[in-house]
């Protein structure tokens, strides 16, 4: 039996995360070329901790930010997580089927949960499916 492709409407202010993140600020901005969001977790409810490469690494937790840029006429967003000292930690790009504004102005894209994730220390990269947030 094959598997579906499943896709995912994300919102550039990653709604979705509201179940572990507690406080957020949201910023978004758009150029002629890119669509940005950025996101300062101020408060999580519980730390987010994600298995990549044999290690465990931190995606959310108090102070961290993200960094999100959709290319305008590309089929791919990438995402920069930062801890709380503004340090890369996590870089990861969707691979997506799509992208807008929302009717309450909210830049989307539409996940087709293909992603690479790959963590600054090394700047490994592996194609991979998505975990659980």
């Amino acid at each position: 039996m094959k598997k579906q492709l499943v896709i995912k409407h994300v919102r550039l202010t990653f709604d979705e995360w509201d179940r572990s993140i507690q406080q957020k600020n949201v910023y978004l901005y758009e150029d002629k070329d890119n669509r940005y969001g950025f996101i300062e977790i101020v408060q999580v409810k519980k730390k987010q901790v994600w298995s990549i490469f044999d290690r465990e690494i931190i995606a959310a937790d108090n102070g961290y930010k993200w960094l999100i840029i959709s290319p305008k006429h590309e089929n791919y967003v990438i995402t920069m997580y930062m801890d709380d000292k503004m340090r890369p930690v996590l870089w990861y790009i969707d691979i997506i089927d799509g992208k807008g504004i929302d009717r309450d102005g909210v830049f989307y894209y539409n996940d087709m949960m293909l992603g690479s994730k790959g963590y600054s220390r090394k700047m490994s990269c592996a194609n991979s499916t998505k975990n659980n947030y």
